[in-house]
């Protein structure tokens, strides 16, 4: 014998056998959706911070070291693209905005590079983490550089003077050091 089922009885069936579905459904599309746009997220994180990295070192670094006697590189860097800086033809500075612009405070810092575009040997005292170590370039050549992290915000708070300050202190004290072994001798 067929027993029939209330009316209410059968419009929550048919709706649940419905939501179900479209629960499962729905949630796929929000999770397609948050993978979607985490990976627009990630993808424009580095866009925006090289964008930022650019502006600032356009904006303020170079002006102000452009203000300090600093004139425009013409020696081309191996690697980064953009014209570096000079007071005199012995070391280059130059600005890499690449190196780490997909971390999420890569709006806050930024590498500054300083070359030394002769590949000759540099004495021990020159060599290593706190003075240069070597950056190929072709025919089995090298050139010497010193990188340092430059970090001029820290949370809220701005430290650009400070940042330009110890940038051209770096850039003097390496000089020095080079004028002072037999390295720039070697150059004449």
């Amino acid at each position: 014998m067929i027993q029939l089922l209330p009316a209410n009885c059968c419009s929550l069936l048919v709706n649940s056998l419905y939501e179900t579905p479209c629960k499962i459904y729905s949630l796929f599309i929000k999770k397609v959706i948050k993978w979607t746009y985490t990976g627009i997220v990630s993808l424009n994180l580095k866009e925006s911070n090289e964008i930022f990295r650019r502006a600032i070192i356009k904006g303020f670094f170079e002006p102000g070291l452009l203000k300090m006697d600093y004139r425009k590189s013409s020696i081309k860097h191996p690697v980064v693209s953009e014209d570096g800086l000079t007071v005199e033809d012995i070391l280059h500075l130059y600005f890499d905005v690449t190196t780490g612009n997909d971390y999420p405070d890569g709006d806050e810092w930024f590498t500054a590079e300083y070359l030394f575009p002769h590949s000759i040997k540099l004495p021990d005292s020159l060599k290593g983490p706190d003075y240069f170590t070597t950056i190929a370039i072709p025919d089995g050549k090298h050139f010497w550089r010193h990188r340092e992290l430059i970090r001029f915000k820290y949370g809220k708070s701005k430290k650009l003077a400070e940042s330009l300050e110890f940038i051209d202190k770096k850039y003097r004290e390496l000089s020095k050091a080079l004028h002072e072994s037999s390295v720039v001798d070697q150059l004449k």
